[in-house]
Parts: C-alpha cells; sequence; structure tokens
C-alpha cells in the first residue's frame, strides 16, 4: 500500500512539473515571435513629394525658401520634411487699367512661393499622415517652420515616393 501512495504521489508531481515546463516554453516561443515579427517590420516612413503654394508673403521671407532646407510641424516640432524646389514670383492682384477693364498686375511688395517638398509619414489607404500624426489632402493646409520663419503651406498636389 506504501508503493501506491508513493506512486500517486509521483503522478500529480510529474503532471505539475509537465504544465510549468509548457508554460516556460511557451513564453519562450510567444517571445521568439514577437522578436521575429518586430525585426521583420518595415519602420522606415514613406514619403510623398507635395507641390506647395505661400501667397501674399514678404520678399524677405520668400527668401527664407530655400531647397534642401529642414521643415518642421508647427503642432508638435517635429521634422516633417524637406524644400526641394522653390519659385518665388510677384503675388498677382486684380486692378483696374486706364480704360475701366480689370487687369492682373502684379504686387509692388508681396510675393507667392511655390515648388515641391517632401513629407515624411505614412501612407495610409484614403490619406497621407505628416509625422504619422497630421492628415494632409488637396487644398489642405499645413503649418511649418524653418530655422527662421512660420509659414502656411497650402497643398496643391501630392504624390507618391517609391521606396
Amino acid at each position: 500500500m506504501d508503493k501506491r501512495q508513493d506512486n500517486a504521489k509521483k503522478t500529480k508531481l510529474n503532471v505539475i512539473d509537465v504544465i510549468i515546463i509548457v508554460a516556460i516554453v511557451a513564453c519562450i516561443a510567444a517571445v521568439g515571435v514577437r522578436i521575429y515579427f518586430t525585426s521583420h517590420t518595415d519602420t522606415s516612413p514613406d514619403k510623398v513629394t507635395v507641390t506647395y503654394e505661400v501667397k501674399g508673403i514678404s520678399e524677405e521671407n520668400a527668401a527664407q525658401f530655400e531647397a534642401g532646407k529642414k521643415i518642421y510641424l508647427v503642432a508638435d516640432d517635429s521634422q516633417a520634411g524637406v524644400f526641394n524646389t522653390v519659385n518665388v514670383s510677384p503675388e498677382k492682384l486684380l486692378a483696374h487699367d486706364e480704360s475701366g477693364k480689370i487687369v492682373e498686375v502684379n504686387s509692388p511688395d508681396k510675393k507667392t512661393v511655390t515648388g515641391t517638398l517632401t513629407f515624411n509619414g505614412k501612407n495610409n489607404d484614403s490619406e497621407f499622415m505628416v509625422s504619422g500624426k497630421y492628415s494632409i489632402s488637396l487644398g489642405s493646409t499645413v503649418e511649418v517652420y524653418t530655422d527662421r520663419n512660420t509659414f502656411t503651406l497650402t497643398v496643391i498636389a501630392i504624390e507618391s515616393e517609391d521606396k
């Protein structure tokens, strides 16, 4: 009878041991799977080329736009991208000529800046999220700053870049 009681105790102990071993193996497997999927995800940001326009700024502020200059978001101070091209032209105004017709004339002191820039972020099915947080679309405005000035850009076109 003593042998039966000893065997019963060993069986219960062995079942608990097996459960502990299975739990440890499951934890190790879960950590391995997590490491595998973390190392195989693409963490590089998506990029889009945005055609922008800034109207009605002074000549001094227009001179602050330079190709290659970094752009930061006013909303959270994150680096959003970089200017690619910059075109400065006089602001177009409507005025009456000598005959009373309405004509387009150049403003003597206001400039319009157009060009392209590259934004970093995440491209979803329906929108692009600058810095992964702020949605842009055609016609939307984005407040950005450079090392010297703050600007409100109007988005004219958005084109995805290949990774």
